[in-house]
This record gives C-alpha cells, sequence and structure tokens, in this order.
C-alpha cells in the first residue's frame, strides 16, 4: 500500500455505478410497499391483507439494497477524496446530504407520523403525534444519517492521516485479487458473513427500537453499513479488482442464490444468527452482481439514467408519506394484492416524481430538498433549474 502515486482518475462520470445508485435508491418505493402487505409482520399501517410471498420479496430487497448502497457510496467516496481535500468534500457532504435531511425530517417525517397514526388509535398528544418515539425521527431517511457518520468519520481520518486520501492499494497483492478474482470474493463474503453474525448480531443484542442509540443514530444500522462502505472505498484504490468487480460470473451469482434462499428460510424460522450470516455473504454477492449487470447495460451516458439518477433523492424523500396514503386508500379496493401492490408502486414512483419535476426548478426548494446550491445568490429568486453538484 502507498500513499503516492494518487489512483488513477476515474472516467468524469463512471454511469452504470450512478445508474445502480439511483435504481437502488427507486427500488425502495416497491420494498416499502411491500411491508404493508406483510402477513403477521407490523408496519407503520395495520395490515388488512397478505401475502408470505410479499415478506419474501421484501427480505430479498432488504439483504441486498442497503448493502450494495453503502458500498457505491464508499466508492464515490474515495473517488471524490483523490479530488478535494477531506474538509472540503466533508463540507459538500453536509450540503447535500445534510441539508435535505434535516428539512425532511422537519417537513416530511411529521407527515407520515400523522398518516400512520390516522389508522391507529395512538390518540398522542401535541409534538408526540409528530415524533410519537426517538425511532420515527428518521424513519426511512436513516441511511442518510449513517452515511453522514460514515463519511465524517473517513474525513477525519483522512486530516489525521493525510496519506489515506489518495493512498493506493495497487500492488502484486491486488494484481492477484484481480486474477483470482472469484477466490478473492468467496473470502470476502465469508468475511461479511462472520461480521454479520458476530459484529452486527451483538449490535443487535444491545440495542432496540426504542433506545436512543438505534432510534434516533441508528448503531446498528451504522454497524451494518461500516464493512460496505470501506469494501466501496478499497474498490476505487485497487484497480485489478474494480476491473475484475465489473464481470458477471456465474458461479458467484449462483453463490449469491444459495445464500439469499438459505437466509430466507432462516428468517421463516426466526434462526437469526443464520440469517445474519447467510444474507451477509448474499449482500456482497449481489452488490457484485448489480455493479457487473450495470457495466453491462448502463455502461454508457443516457438521458433517462441521469433523469433517474438526479431525481432519485427527491423521490425517495418523498415517497413513503405518497405510498401510505395510497396503501390506506387501497383498504377500500379488494383488487388482489399484487395488482395493488404494483398500482401502488406504480403511483407513488409518478406523484414523487412529479414533486421532483417541481422542485428541480424552484432554486430554493432545490437547495432544501436536494442539497443543490444554486449558481448564484441571486438564483434562488429565480424560478429556473440549478445544475446538480454531484
Amino acid at each position: 500500500m502507498t500513499a503516492s502515486p494518487a489512483p488513477s482518475a476515474s472516467p468524469a462520470r463512471e454511469h452504470h455505478w450512478d445508474a445502480v445508485r439511483g435504481g437502488l435508491m427507486l427500488l425502495g418505493i416497491p420494498y416499502h410497499v411491500a411491508l404493508a402487505y406483510r402477513p403477521g409482520r407490523a408496519w407503520m399501517v395495520p395490515v388488512m391483507e397478505g401475502d408470505p410471498l410479499m415478506t419474501d420479496l421484501a427480505h430479498v430487497i432488504h439483504i441486498f439494497r442497503m448493502p450494495a448502497f453503502f458500498l457505491i457510496a464508499g466508492y464515490f467516496s474515495a473517488l471524490l477524496l483523490v479530488r478535494r481535500d477531506a474538509r472540503t468534500w466533508l463540507r459538500a457532504r453536509f450540503v447535500r446530504i445534510g441539508v435535505p435531511l434535516l428539512v425532511s425530517m422537519l417537513t416530511i417525517v411529521p407527515v407520515l407520523n400523522l398518516l400512520a397514526a390516522s389508522v391507529r388509535v395512538d390518540n398522542l398528544p401535541g409534538i408526540r403525534a409528530l415524533y410519537p418515539t426517538t425511532g420515527t425521527v428518521l424513519r426511512h431517511l436513516w441511511f442518510l444519517a449513517v452515511l453522514l457518520y460514515l463519511q465524517s468519520l473517513t474525513a477525519l481520518a483522512c486530516t489525521a492521516w493525510p496519506g489515506l486520501r489518495t493512498m493506493s492499494l495497487a500492488g502484486r497483492w491486488e494484481r492477484l485479487a484481480g486474477q483470482w478474482f472469484i477466490t478473492f470474493f468467496i473470502f470476502a463474503a465469508f468475511g461479511t458473513a462472520a461480521y454479520s453474525a458476530l459484529v452486527l448480531g451483538a449490535a443487535h443484542k444491545v440495542t432496540n427500537e426504542d433506545d436512543i442509540a438505534q432510534g434516533l443514530f441508528r448503531l446498528t444500522d451504522f454497524v451494518a453499513a461500516v464493512p460496505f462502505f470501506v469494501i466501496g472505498m478499497a474498490l476505487h484504490r485497487a484497480p485489478a479488482v474494480r476491473t475484475a468487480f465489473d464481470r458477471p460470473y456465474a458461479p458467484i451469482m449462483v453463490l449469491t442464490a444459495i445464500a439469499t434462499g438459505a437466509a430466507i428460510y432462516a428468517d421463516h424460522h426466526r434462526v437469526w444468527t443464520m440469517e445474519r450470516t447467510f444474507a451477509g455473504f448474499a449482500a456482497l454477492g449481489w452488490a457484485q452482481c448489480l455493479i457487473a449487470l450495470g457495466r453491462t447495460f448502463f455502461h454508457r451516458e443516457s438521458a433517462a439514467i441521469r433523469t433517474i439518477v438526479d431525481s432519485s433523492l427527491v423521490v425517495y424523500l418523498f415517497h413513503l408519506p405518497i405510498a401510505i396514503a395510497l396503501t390506506i386508500a387501497g383498504y377500500r379496493v379488494q383488487w388482489g394484492i399484487w395488482v395493488e401492490w404494483s398500482l401502488i408502486s406504480v403511483l407513488t414512483f409518478l406523484a414523487a416524481f412529479a414533486i421532483w419535476l417541481v422542485i428541480r426548478r424552484v432554486p430554493l426548494l432545490n437547495f432544501l430538498y436536494a442539497g443543490v446550491i444554486p449558481p448564484s445568490p441571486a438564483g434562488i429568486l429565480r424560478s429556473e433549474p440549478a445544475k446538480d453538484t454531484a
């Protein structure tokens, strides 16, 4: 490992990594809608009808969506740190992520909590109706807080040890890992599996949703995200491994499918250590497969993909209250669970996307909900779109 020379410059826009990141954000819509149709599983709104396959669908998405997202976030963090000093980079992250997080906590989450309370019998007074417990302060925004924790620690480490900012992992062992990638991947996946079973399992034992550490600061989710964020950063600094990571491999797909099936089986039988172990293995496998498939199908610039990527954060911020409102409205119809799930998912996306179309044309709203700084102070008063600063 060396601190210089800096890793070779990556393309200005790595379209497949970007496309997968945007897709993972939007996948939160069908995931959250599926949670409403899991029989015997509590959610924000009570289940009126359910299908066991919805439980499996939600579980499969849960296994890979956030681990893959944090891996990609680690990759882009390493990429940007090569171009900017740690403090400048972190300030930009707090604008891009922290501002939408704070504004959404004060505007979107209370609406979400009130909608959920409308079909319950809580009757909580005053501010407790807006935030009934510590676990309802962040709601679906928790991953933004965890991402800021990870990036803050990364910036702190790079400030304390400046060489980390441009460290390259290129070398003999890195080249061997790229040449024997499947073997290397299996060892890495067993590592994430052991971490999930032991470290994450211990974190689950000492926290619960009512603890401030978990409810407000999402300690367990932070612990779960750490290895994937670190792997993502390492991939950017290891060119041979990164090149291999971009390729599809049938053995990895088969092993990922087997691990996913075992995790679903363990979830059905409430064998949590087994579930965490196989889910940890499958999560890294899913991330590799998704990046490889993204490289195959989305390696060129596309206006449609760019639009999805640009809109994904705002769509995600607003989707959950819309989905809950539509789910509650769906209590009145009996069109079949899968038809309702499909309709609610599509309508939720369209409504949230329409909100983004409005927000992007109002610079002040674009700053508050997307963290996009207007091109000039006067831009806040003009109704024109501001260019995204990725």
